[in-house]
């Protein structure tokens, strides 16, 4: 039997809620994700910047009405909060997906670890810290695109 991932259960989330379409700045904390969302036929939709990659989800799910995804690294989330500002305050049905350093280097000052709570709940309507290595998630609402406003999620893949 297949082991079950992070990526795997975010492909799943986001397919249910009719996502195909990811824009995105590429790098380490999330190619695990990148790649199972390749494997699944998610349309990767490469940005050069963090707050582009915002506003191009934001203006998706405007003109489509489905849920915009924009996905980067943990820096990356920092890039993109004042497009999170800009659509939380819109109403944008955004969806923010960064990647962290892993789980067991948390909290020991690990390479570009910062802590999306601090930074970023201003910035969006709920937050969501997912750690799937451990099943656990500090939020146990549905899906973050369930409402039309912004919302970030910040997995350990």
């Amino acid at each position: 039997m297949a082991r079950t991932t992070g990526s795997d259960l975010i492909c799943k989330a986001l397919k249910l809620e009719g996502v195909k379409n990811v824009f995105g700045l590429a790098g380490d904390h999330i190619l695990p994700l990148l790649n199972t969302m390749v494997d699944q036929d998610f349309r990767i939709i490469d940005t050069r910047h963090e707050q582009a990659a915002v506003h191009m989800a934001d203006a998706w799910s405007r003109i489509t009405e489905q849920p915009g995804v924009c996905m980067y690294t943990t820096p990356g989330f920092a890039n993109a909060i004042p497009g999170l500002t800009n659509a939380m305050h819109t109403e944008g049905a955004v969806i923010s997906i960064a990647g962290c350093a892993d789980t067991h280097d948390l909290g020991r000052g690990a390479q570009q670890e910062i802590e999306p709570g601090r930074y970023g709940r201003a910035s969006v309507q709920r937050l969501v810290h997912w750690c799937p290595m451990r099943a656990e998630s500090r939020s146990s609402s549905r899906a973050p695109c369930a409402s039309r406003s912004a919302a970030a999620a910040a997995p350990c893949i």
